[in-house]
Formats: C-alpha cells, sequence, structure tokens
C-alpha cells in the first residue's frame, strides 16, 4: 500500500510539471492518476475487510493450563445460568477457543468444574480439551480455569466477545451457592501457571493493540500458548499473569491510553496487596502498544506515592516490537475511519496518540529518563513485513538505545513476534536465558558477593544472643503486667512507626524486662515483622561501644535480607574501614532499614546509658540523635517510606540521653510488690539444704517485710549474703538481712569493706573483674593472678597459681561476683563497677605498687607478651597461634587490649621498658599484632609501631613515637604518610600537630582517607594549602568523606585551588562545593572551561551551572559546551533548562545547529523563542538528522523560519520527511518549486 501510495505522489509530481509543458500529456496523464486513485480506493477496501476479521478472530482465545465451595457431587441439580436457557446440541465452530472461568471455589478439582458445566452443556460429558486451574491473581479464596474447547457448543459461541456469562450452581445443605463467570475476552489479569515453592517474582505480559491476552501468545500452527505451556516448566518459583484490555480497533468503547493504565494499575495492586506480594520483584513482558502501557503505569507509579512499589519493584522489561518512537498508522487509522464513518472516535485518538514521532511519546520518554539504571531491558524486534501494513513498527523505533539495553532482531513480522511453537524455538530460548539472568540476580540479592562476604566477617558482630543466655529470666509471673499497660499495647498495635523509652532506677529490672519483652515478641510470631535488639554492658568491651552496637545491629538485618547485595554494594572495597567507622555502620544500619519489606522493624536496646560510658559521649549522643532523627522520617509523610520502626529503649535515669530522646513516649519502671514476692519465692529456693523450709519461710517473711519499696537487685544480693552463713539461725537471717542497707551504696560500701579486709588475692581479682575490657574466664583469671612482674616465662608462673572454680569463686566473692554458664566472671550488676570506678576505691593499693589498676593490668599484660615462650624470630606465627592461646590463657586478651589499659603518653612513665620490648619491631610486635588480628589497611605497611598504632586507632602510642619523647624509634615519612591516609581523627590529629608534614603532603593524604571528614579539615589542616586537580578528583572517589572535606576545604579562605581544580569542581563536585567555592575564593574565574566542565557533570550539572552562571552579565555557549551537554546521560536535558532560562546566555550557530541535532523538540521550542536565534538553511539540514523528534523540530523550524530554502533542502526534506512535512513546507515556502531532482 505504501508503495502505491508512493507512486502516486511521485506521478503527482510529473503531473505538476508536465502541466506546463503538454495538454495531450496532462490529459493522458488525468487518466492515468484517476485509474491508479480507483485501484488504490479498491486495494484499500479488501484491506479493511481482512483486517476487521482477523482483529474480530484475535478477540477469541486459545489453549491454558489452571486449580479449583462445595463439589458438584455433593450438590443439587438445581444449575441454571441467570441468562437464558440454551439448547444442549453440540455446535461445532471454525475452530478450538479457550474460555476463562472465574470464582471457582479452592476446593474444587477439574472434574467438579466440568461436572458444574455439563448441567448447562452436556456434550461436555465427552469433553478431551485440556482444563487448567490456577490461584486467582486478586482473591485469595477462589480460583481461575482455562477451559480449551476443540469443538465449540453454542452454549459457549452465545459468549460474545466482549461478554461475560455468570452461571449460578445452588448449594445443598451446608454449601453456598456458587456463581461461575465465563468469558473469552480475558480482560484484566488471567493466571497461567501453579507457582512451585517461595515466589520470587511475577511475570506479568501486557498484549498489543487489538490483541488478546490469551491468543495473541498463541502459536497458531502448534496452539503451544508459550507464556502458559513452556515457561512454567522452566521457571516453577514464579507468578505468570497475562493482562487483557479491549483495544479492538472496531470496537465503540471510549476507554483510551489513561484507562488502560490506570485500570492495569489498580489490577496490579490488586494481585500485589498481600504482605508478601507486595514487594514481589515484578518482570514486564510487553508486545507493541502492551510496552507502551507498561511505560504508562510505570510513569504513574513514579508519579504516585501509594503506587511507587509497582515502580520499585519491577526488575526487568522485555519488550516485543514496542513502538518507543511510534508505529505506522496511516493505514490502520484510514481503516478505523472507514468503520466510524468519518466520526472522530477513542480508538483514533489512540492511534493517532501511537503515530511516528507523537508528542505522547516523546514525553514518555522523558518522563522515564531516570529510571533504568538498576533495570534489565531487553528490546525484541521485528525484520519481515507484516500483512496488509508492512512493518509496523521501524527497527529505530522499536528499540530505547539504552546504553545497558539488550537488542536482538527477529525473523517474524509484528504479529508472529511473541508466537513460538515450541520450547527450542530460537527467539524463545532467548527469552529463557534473560529471564533467568535477571531471577539470578533476584536470588543473588540475598546472597552476598564474595567481597561482600569479607565485609561481613569484618563486621565481626558480637555474639548477642550468648550474651542474652546470661541474662536472668524473669521469674514465672512477674513482668506479665507490663504486656497490658496502655503504652506497651500502643507500642505493639499501633500501625504507624511508635517508640518507648524505659526509664529505671539501677535493680528495677530493666534488663531482665528486656529480655522478657524480646521473647514476648518472638513468641507473638507476628505476620512479616523484623525484631532487632542489641544488650548494652559496660562490663563487656563488646558491649559497651555503639561501634559494636551498629555492627550487631546492621548483621541482623542483613541476616536473611533480600536487598543484602544492593545495601553493600558501595561499601564492599574496604571492608575494615567501612566497619571501623562508626559513620559508614549508621549509613549500612539506615539503608538496610529502607530497604527492608516488613511490615514493621522492633528495634530493641538495653542499657542505652551503658554505652560509651567513660567517653566523652559523643558518639553515645551521634547514635541517640540518629534514632530520633531516623524515627522522625518514618512518621514524616513526607519522608522515606520503608518499614515502620518500632523503637524500645531503656536506660537509667541520664539527663542527656533523656534529653536527646525527648518526644518519646516514657514509661518509668519500679519493682512492682507482687514481683518481688514471686521473685523473693524463687531466689529463696537457691539457699543450701542447710536451710530447712522452717528457716527458707523465715528467711522469706523476713526479706518480704524489709523488701518494700526496693528492688530486684537488693533481694538478690541479700540472698547471697544469706548463702554465705556456714550455719543458719533464725537470729541470723535477722541479723544479716537487718545489716543489709536498703541504700544500694551503702550496701555496696559494707560489701568492699569487707573485702579490703580480706587478702590481696581477692582484691586483686575484684580489680581484673572491674577493669577488665571484657569478662574473663576462670583459666584467664587464673594465669593473670599468677603473673608477676618478673615472670619471663608461663612455667615461672606455676608457683603463684591457685585453682579458681565457680564453687572456691563464690565462696570467697560470691556475693559481688557471678560465673556465667560459659565460665567467664562478671559483676552481679553494673551498678558495682560504677560504685568501684566512681569512689576509686582500688586505685593506690599496695598490691598494684600504688599504680593506677588500668596501668596494673596493662603492666601484666606486656609482662606475658614478653614472655620467652613466644619469642619466634620472624616466621608465619599463625599456624602457632591457636595452640599458644590453649597452652598460655592470657595471651588473646593480653595481645587484643593491654593499650587499652593505658589511656594517654603521660602513663608510659609507668611502664617505658616494657612497652620498648614490645613495640619494638620486628619480632615481639608482629607477633601480639598478629595475635590480636590487627589488619594493616595497605599490602605495603611495614611492621612499624605507628601503622600498627594507625590500624588499632592506638591514639596514645601514636602521639607517644610522634612526641620528642620518643628517643628510640625512628618514624619515616612513610609511615606519617600511611597514618594520615589510613588513621582516625586523633592519629590524624596527632600527625598533623607533629609538624613532620607539610601542608600539601597533609592535605594530600587526608583526601583519600575515609575516616576524617569536615571537622578535621577544617581544624586540623594548615593554612597556604593549595588544592590541585589530582586532590579533587582523588576526594571525589573517596566515597565516604570526600565530599564533605572539598566542602570543608572550598570554605576555607586560607587555601588556593588551581585552575585545574576549579574545572574538576565544576565537573564532579555538587552545587553546594561549588557555590562555597566562588564564595570565598572571589579570585577564581569562571572561564569557558569551567562551564564545559560542568556541563558534563551527570550528577548535579543543572544545580552546579545555576551557580556558575549566576550574576553573570552575558554568556555566548559555543559548539564545544553544546557537545559536553548533550553527552551527559542524565544530566543533559537539566543543563540544557539552565541554558534557555538565562536570557544573558546566548548561542552561536553551530551551538543551535547541534542543539537541534541532539535535544527535544520541547528544547527546540524554547530556544527558537529567543530573540537571538535566527533560522538558517543549515539547521534546517541539521535538523533532518535528529533521529528522535526530527519531524516535530522540522515542522518547528518551518513555522518560525523567513528563510530562503535552496533545492537541496528541499530534496533532503523530501527524502527524510513525510507529505505532512512537505505540506508545511509549501504552504509556508510558497514560492517553492518542484523540480526534477527534489521529485527523484
Amino acid at each position: 500500500m505504501p508503495a502505491v501510495l508512493t507512486y502516486i505522489r511521485t506521478a503527482r509530481c510529473h503531473f505538476q510539471r508536465a502541466t506546463f509543458q503538454s495538454p495531450a500529456i496532462m490529459t493522458l496523464l488525468s487518466l492515468l492518476v484517476g485509474i491508479l486513485v480507483l485501484l488504490c480506493c479498491a486495494i484499500l477496501a479488501i484491506q479493511i475487510w481482512i483486517i476487521s476479521k482477523c482483529t474480530c478472530k484475535h478477540q477469541v482465545p486459545s489453549d491454558a493450563t489452571p486449580k479449583i465451595s462445595p463439589p458438584p457431587s455433593q450438590q443439587g441439580s438445581s444449575c441454571y445460568a441467570d441468562q437464558s436457557s440454551h439448547p444442549t446440541r453440540a455446535v461445532s465452530s471454525p475452530g478450538p477457543k479457550c474460555f476463562r472461568v472465574t470464582n471457582v471455589p479452592p476446593e474444587w478439582s477439574k472434574d467438579d468444574l466440568l461436572k458444574s458445566l455439563r448441567g448447562f452443556q452436556p456434550s461436555l460429558d465427552h469433553f478431551d480439551g485440556p482444563v487448567s486451574l490456577y490461584p486467582a491473581c486478586c482473591d485469595t479464596t477462589s480460583q481461575t480455569a482455562l477451559l480449551n474447547l476443540k469443538t465449540c457448543p453454542d452454549f459457549f459461541q452465545d459468549i460474545g466477545p466482549n461478554d461475560t456469562k455468570h452461571l449460578k450452581i445452588q448449594g445443598q445443605s451446608l454449601y453456598k451457592t456458587v456463581v461461575l463467570s465465563v468469558d473469552s475476552h480475558f480482560y484484566d489479569l488471567t493466571p497461567l501457571n501453579n507457582p512451585e515453592g517461595e515466589i520470587v517474582a511475577d511475570i506479568v505480559a501486557v498484549t498489543g493493540l487489538a490483541g488478546h491476552a490469551f491468543g495473541s501468545w498463541r502459536d497458531r500452527g502448534s496452539r503451544s500458548m508459550w507464556l502458559q505451556d513452556f515457561l512454567p516448566q522452566d521457571f516453577k518459583n514464579v507468578r505468570i499473569m497475562s493482562y487483557g484490555y479491549n483495544s479492538s480497533l472496531d470496537s465503540d468503547s471510549n476507554n483510551g491510553l489513561l484507562d488502560f493504565r490506570r485500570r492495569l494499575v489498580q489490577q496490579l495492586k490488586n494481585a500485589r496487596n498481600s504482605d508478601e506480594a507486595k514487594n514481589r520483584h515484578i518482570i514486564f513482558v510487553g508486545h507493541s502498544l502492551g510496552g507502551i502501557l507498561i511505560l504508562q503505569a510505570l510513569i504513574q507509579s513514579k508519579s504516585r506515592s501509594d503506587h511507587k512499589q509497582i515502580l520499585d519493584s519491577t526488575r526487568a522489561i522485555f519488550f516485543f516490537g514496542t513502538p518507543h518512537n511510534g508505529l505506522r498508522t496511516a493505514e490502520l487509522e484510514a481503516m478505523v475511519e472507514d468503520l466510524s464513518g468519518g466520526v472522530e472516535t477513542a480508538r483514533l485518538r489512540l492511534l493517532m496518540q501511537l503515530r511516528e514521532n507523537s508528542e505522547l511519546l516523546e514525553t514518555q520518554r522523558d518522563a522515564l529518563e531516570d529510571i533504568w539504571p538498576g533495570r534489565k531491558i531487553i528490546s525484541f524486534y521485528e525484520v519481515e513485513k507484516t500483512p496488509v501494513v508492512q512493518k509496523m513498527v521501524k527497527k529505530i523505533s522499536a528499540q530505547l538505545y539504552m546504553q545497558d539495553e539488550h537488542r536482538i532482531p527477529v525473523e517474524r513480522n509484528h504479529t508472529e513476534l511473541v508466537k513460538f511453537p515450541t520450547r527450542v524455538d530460537p527467539t524463545y530460548q532467548t527469552v529463557v536465558y534473560y529471564l533467568k539472568q535477571c531471577l539470578e540476580e533476584i536470588s543473588g540479592d540475598s546472597q552476598p558477593s564474595e567481597s561482600q562476604k569479607r565485609l561481613i566477617e569484618a563486621l565481626n558482630a558480637p555474639k548477642v544472643d550468648a550474651f542474652i543466655r546470661n541474662v536472668e529470666n524473669a521469674a514465672n509471673g512477674t513482668f506479665t503486667w507490663f504486656l497490658d499497660e496502655l503504652t506497651f499495647r500502643s507500642w505493639t498495635t499501633a500501625e504507624e512507626p511508635s517508640s518507648l523509652l524505659i526509664i529505671g532506677a539501677p535493680g528495677q529490672g530493666k534488663t531482665v524486662l528486656s529480655k522478657f519483652l524480646l521473647q514476648h515478641l518472638r513468641e507473638e510470631k507476628l505476620k512479616n515483622v523484623r525484631i532487632i535488639y542489641f544488650f548494652c554492658s559496660d562490663r563487656d568491651d563488646s558491649f559497651k561501644t555503639v561501634n559494636s552496637l551498629l555492627r550487631s545491629l546492621v548483621t541482623q538485618l542483613l541476616c536473611g535480607s533480600a536487598q543484602i547485595r544492593k545495601i553493600l554494594k558501595p561499601y564492599e572495597k574496604d571492608p575494615a574501614k567501612s566497619v571501623d567507622s562508626n559513620d559508614t555502620l549508621w549509613d549500612m544500619f539506615q539503608a538496610a532499614i529502607k530497604g527492608s519489606r516488613h511490615n514493621a522493624m522492633y528495634c530493641l536496646i538495653d542499657g542505652l546509658d551503658e554505652l560509651e560510658k567513660h567517653t566523652d559521649g559523643k558518639e553515645r549522643t551521634k547514635l541517640l540523635l540518629g534514632l530520633k532523627e531516623l524515627f522522625a522520617a518514618q512518621t514524616d509523610p513526607k519522608g522515606p517510606q520503608s518499614s515502620a520502626l518500632k523503637f524500645l529503649g531503656t536506660s537509667r535515669q541520664i539527663p542527656e540521653i533523656v534529653n536527646k530522646l525527648r518526644g518519646l513516649t516514657r514509661f518509668d519502671l519500679k519493682a512492682k510488690p507482687e514481683d518481688l514476692k514471686i521473685f523473693v519465692d524463687q531466689r529463696i529456693l537457691d539457699l543450701p539444704e542447710s536451710f530447712g523450709d522452717d528457716l527458707r519461710e523465715q528467711a522469706a517473711r523476713l526479706l518480704l517485710d524489709e523488701a518494700k519499696g526496693t528492688f530486684f537487685l537488693w533481694v538478690s544480693i541479700v540472698v547471697k549474703r544469706l548463702e554465705n552463713i556456714d550455719f543458719p539461725t533464725v537470729a541470723g537471717l535477722k541479723k544479716t538481712i537487718e545489716e543489709s542497707s536498703t541504700d544500694l551504696d551503702t550496701l555496696y560500701d559494707d560489701i568492699f569493706r569487707q573485702i579490703n579486709q580480706r587478702s590481696e588475692f581477692a582484691q586483686t581479682l575484684v580489680v581484673w573483674v572491674v577493669y577488665g575490657q571484657r569478662p574473663l574466664t576462670l583459666k584467664e583469671l587464673e594465669a593473670a593472678l599468677a603473673t608477676q612482674m618478673d615472670s619471663k616465662n608461663e612455667d615461672s608462673t606455676k608457683d603463684h597459681k591457685t585453682d579458681l572454680t565457680s564453687k572456691s569463686l563464690a565462696s570467697i566473692l560470691g556475693v559481688i561476683l557471678e560465673t556465667t554458664a560459659e565460665g567467664f566472671v562478671r559483676l552481679i550488676h553494673q551498678s558495682a563497677k560504677d560504685f568501684i570506678i566512681d569512689r576509686n576505691l582500688f586505685v593506690n593499693s599496695s598490691f598494684g605498687a600504688n599504680i593506677d589498676p588500668n596501668v596494673y593490668i596493662a603492666k601484666v599484660c606486656m609482662t606475658y607478651l614478653n614472655f620467652d615462650d613466644f619469642k619466634l624470630g620472624h616466621k608465619n606465627y599463625k599456624p602457632e597461634i591457636e595452640a599458644l592461646k590453649r597452652s598460655h590463657p592470657l595471651l588473646d586478651y593480653a595481645a587484643r587490649h593491654w593499650y587499652s589499659h593505658i589511656r594517654d603518653k603521660s602513663e608510659v612513665e609507668h611502664c617505658f621498658n616494657l612497652l620498648i620490648q614490645i613495640i619494638t619491631p620486628p619480632s615481639t610486635l608482629c607477633f601480639w599484632s598478629t595475635v590480636a588480628n590487627i589488619r594493616p589497611r595497605d599490602a605495603n605497611t611495614r611492621d612499624h609501631p605507628l601503622d600498627v598504632a594507625t590500624n588499632a586507632d592506638i591514639e596514645w602510642l601514636a602521639s607517644y613515637l610522634l612526641s620528642t619523647e620518643n628517643k628510640h624509634i625512628e618514624v619515616a615519612k612513610n609511615e606519617l604518610e600511611y597514618a594520615m591516609t589510613f588513621g582516625s581523627d586523633s592519629i590524624t590529629t596527632a600527625v598533623a600537630k607533629s609538624g613532620k608534614l607539610s601542608g600539601e603532603e597533609l592535605a594530600k593524604c587526608t583526601v583519600s582517607n575515609r575516616n576524617v571528614g569536615k571537622e578535621f579539615v577544617e581544624e586540623g589542616l594548615p593554612s597556604g594549602i593549595t588544592v590541585t586537580e589530582s586532590m579533587v578528583t582523588e576526594a571525589l572517589t573517596n566515597w565516604m568523606k570526600g565530599s564533605e572535606q572539598l566542602e570543608a576545604l572550598a570554605a576555607r579562605h586560607d587555601v588556593e585551588f588551581t585552575p585545574g581544580a576549579v574545572r574538576a569542581v565544576a565537573e564532579f563536585a555538587s552545587e553546594n562545593i561549588i557555590e562555597s567555592l566562588l564564595r570565598n575564593h572571589p579570585s577564581v574565574e569562571v572561564t569557558r572551561e569551567v562551564i564545559k566542565a560542568a556541563s558534563a557533570n551527570q550528577r548535579h550539572g543543572g544545580g552546579v551551572m545555576k551557580v556558575l552562571l549566576d550574576g553573570s552579565k552575558t554568556f555566548q555557549l559555543g559548539a564545544e559546551i553544546i557537545t559536553a551537554t548533550s553527552s551527559n546521560g542524565q544530566g543533559r536535558m537539566e543543563v540544557m533548562g539552565v541554558f534557555l532560562d538565562k536570557e544573558e546566555v546566548t548561542m552561536d550557530e553551530k551551538a543551535v545547529a547541534l542543539t537541534i541535532r541532539n535535544f527535544t523538540t520541547e528544547v527546540v521550542r524554547i530556544l527558537l523563542e529567543r530573540k537571538h536565534i535566527v533560522v538558517t538553511e543549515k539547521m534546517l539540514m541539521v535538523a533532518s538528522e535528529n533521529s528522535a523528534v526530527g519531524k516535530n523540530v522540522m515542522a518547528l523550524l518551518l513555522t518560525n523560519a523567513d528563510i530562503q530554502i535552496t533545492e537541496k533542502a528541499v530534496a533532503t526534506i523530501a527524502q527524510k520527511f513525510d507529505g505532512g512535512i512537505m505540506k508545511l513546507l509549501l504552504s509556508t515556502h510558497p514560492g517553492i518549486q518542484i523540480t526534477e531532482p527534489i521529485v527523484t
């Protein structure tokens, strides 16, 4: 047909020329044209008849396979249709048909369904076609059946293409009436398989223009429908659905593209409304208009927060002949106009929207420009012509031309593009290949990569469950009242985020309550809920830092997360640094929270007051404020949407904590008398056998009398004191209880006064338990107590060893110490440690040679590490370390914690000789750092004490090595640079203060450092630094701290930036940095090179360009700047928008031409409104090279142009564009002559 029309147009051109040459020729040609017009009309009429028949035929489906209130065998015979009755004779149809039956009861089988249908059509007794039963898409209480009929009885034939017949089946006895719905149109979603196991993704196939949700995907010859017959065999853990809608060209429906997309989005929401399905991945398959409809649905999902989960869940789209730049609709429009009698209908408007280079499709591309990253795009395009209308979708239109798009040509026409006769069909195998890739990636999201496994290993999260096992269980019957408290019930039942802060004095049972609540939440088995928790303890180094808390929470969140790869991706480059930085761990924590697909996230943190207890508290404050901010973002409707965060924390009444968490719901905990009674009754049972039943009853009575208004801890301590009575009497009980003050400080004072009266051994034992960085085992304590300051090896300690058991420990210090099930020794309560440290009870004790207890422990550890047993030379120690740990119990603790007991370099004088011995490289230093697993951050690092201090963040040791007091160990420049590049704030500050590196050397290392940020750059770096281009690029590769470092450098007036550095900032940094740079450095010039660099800024180009051009008088853009802008991927439109918004920005002719060639119609339209723009013929020629929107751009230019157009330009336009553009050209430039070169 197009060939005929082309011929007519050519003939018309010859006819026009002949008019001026010969009347005879003119008459002859007029007759010839008339004959050709009649012939064309006859061909068109035949084509319209063929298309209408094909369209009607396409409305009848075929083949399928689905699952199925009471079986018909138990029903009455009262079966009737809600329409008229039909004869039961079978009449053969022209071919097989497939019907859909919905609302099939879930317990029905295929036989039950057929038995019910035979009440309306007895000929189904001999039914031999396949029947499929599947779980319904949007209703979990019914099934959908697909019924294939090889011959179609009149009962089914009577169901029109757009009709739905409802069949009522009257039930008997206990069974309800069932109404089945039968149709052949397959509108909305239809299930096509029975998924097996956990469903990992929904595959949704959307048919095309005048298509059918079943028939369009079925091969005509083999009758195989690949979505139903092949795909479920290859992928068993997906749910497959097809979507149908009435887009028949002869339909009188008023539904348009907007209605189709709204219906699709709503159907997807209905089918994915369960907790399990809501966040499931989606893989779309779109044929022709179906692909456009999918993209329209994503546009709606992008702009509506209540639909956004559809866009977020979309993982891949398979496009089959999707006309992204439009399709050839001329013949179809003519057909629809003929069917409608020339009246404009909804179908005609739909076709107009799908024309080549339509404005709707161009707008669609712009609206979706930023959604493609992270989504797999596979585009199949036809290479054969489609009967009647040639190739409906051109190759250039069927591709998005995205960077990661996979483009596959198919040796089929547009209609046959999605019909596969067998499973070995090459195109089907290509679909399987990419589907398999996509599903493997989806499954892989929940499995970390190898580098991410190393990151998880580096997290080395504290074993919080082991810690909780050693927390006392709530006595049976205690704390149950708390579950009925309004504050707790509101916290658990509220659908929105909520928080609860439990405040209580020492000994009121906060930690026991936390364990009780954790067990309660676990036993509730809440649906689609995640519970994370941490129990802080100042008595254990592994549980008293913010870093440990975040490591634990992040590890818990990553366990089983479907987004694990996505969450960890930014941090896998440098696992050790990532887990050392609290800021990075917090970012991980937030990402994991936001990536959660649970309805609610319960976060329980016990003992907030025990976090960072003996530090400046800055990290704890940052954590508290972060939690509060995260909670606020969750409650803000404009904030990021994710799981509802429910935070519960416990703490003593610490003003800083209470103030920082002000606004959270607060509950003040105090032991209830009824709970105390239960607790006393339980603890009395722990008394030894020497206490008879009468004495136990007396003890219970006496304790309860004294315990009124007290707390659980008091009861525990007094019962322990009772256990130490060798020969219990009533008088003895009374005396012990009465002497046990209910004031906790007075009670502790009495206990420790008695300890100080005991042996030096008992005092030393308490010191190790109190000041130890973690609980020590009985064997570790034995070794520690046996090590003397002159010990040389393990053998030399044997004379000082005592056999320490839990029983002997209880007899000596059982009132204040306890042994856990794992054999660790600890204080009975945190308040006991606070009492000792606050009062400095063991400072200057005689056992430690009148030195601080921490320094005493450090000296013992260093003595131990200097044992001759560990002089192993330079060989690899690792194979022997585990054996050494077993034979030397204190080795692990000494290596990991000796330096933690020295808090300042001023304490070095008390242990100077020992220190020099263990930090002098190589042997001893290398040995203990290997035992302590202190890992280097760089493969080139040496075994130098400053390297080790950097890796382990030992600030006091770094300060000592850099000070003038260090006369023994030389520090070279490479060690200093290593410390600056990898050290913490405190380490880098020590290096900077030492003055051993220049300002440029400090800055060069700093921008690579992922630990130090804005504060160090502002205060730690000296003045007079020159920032170079390489520094800027290095900083911007520092994904953790680089941007804030650059911003801080830009804010300093005493720092200079080279021109190269300014260009690098413009090309890669954010508008905040460039704005600060220009504001604080007036001498910086905004040159053409800077503007060009900013034009290529993909992430921040628009914002940076606004800042650079703000306040400029005039600026003319040249070709080099427009070239950089057009190459700027995702930022090109933002940058161009800034250029067009600024009246003072002009373009030279080359820049205008490049804009016309490379940008959208809207950009060109705005450009032409500029007064200085004069359209030239060269611009017309350039517009013909714009493959995406050249037609629309040409129309704009012709409308706005008043220029002389040469014959060459007219010929180019005639060759590149259709008759519409030529008509516009002739109307806007009536003087144009159609010459021979133009026609040919």
